[in-house]
């Protein structure tokens, strides 16, 4: 496509690619012009029950952008109310999805908290330190106390401790 744009009105070669998104199903797709003209001719023609998303082309002028917004038929109330169900329906599976997703991770560190709960007391521990909060176990879950050894730690890495390197 040749499209004006740019500084000093001169030409810009750009194919045009639109997202588009079928009211009966949901399916959407892409359709491809290959010149502003043709594209805007579709959209003000746009088939019944099709609903343009937006460009997939980034390279498309600003100017020739915004001529073929306004050049998009709108919706009509039928196509209105089957891209507002469509909608809902894509909201409600993402929000089912998002739910589920929170149960399995909410099942999973319940496992992991249990399995944290049966570790003997002489089970290998990771420890972490912070110069604010000292020596703290590391693992969450892990309800154990870090023994005296592994406090002990807390004196080599405190910032009050002078360690001899030599």
């Amino acid at each position: 496509m040749v499209a004006r744009g740019g500084r000093g009105g001169h030409h810009v070669a750009v194919r045009i690619d639109l997202q588009i998104r079928d009211l009966n199903d949901g399916a959407t797709s892409h359709r491809s012009f290959d010149s502003a003209e043709a594209c805007e001719r579709w959209l003000t023609e746009r088939p019944k029950l099709t609903e343009v998303l937006g460009l997939r082309s980034e390279a498309v002028p600003h100017e020739v952008n915004e001529r073929l917004k306004a050049a998009c038929r709108p919706l009509d109330a039928e196509e209105t109310a089957r891209a507002t169900q469509l909608d809902r329906a894509a909201d409600e599976a993402r929000a089912a999805a998002a739910e589920a997703r929170r149960r399995e991770e909410e099942a999973a560190a319940e496992k992991h908290r249990a399995a944290m709960s049966d570790l003997p007391a002489d089970a290998p521990m990771k420890l972490r330190y912070r110069y604010d909060r000292g020596v703290a176990v590391a693992e969450a879950g892990d309800s154990r106390t870090p023994s005296s050894a592994g406090l002990k730690f807390e004196s080599a890495w405190s910032p009050d401790v002078v360690c001899d390197r030599t």
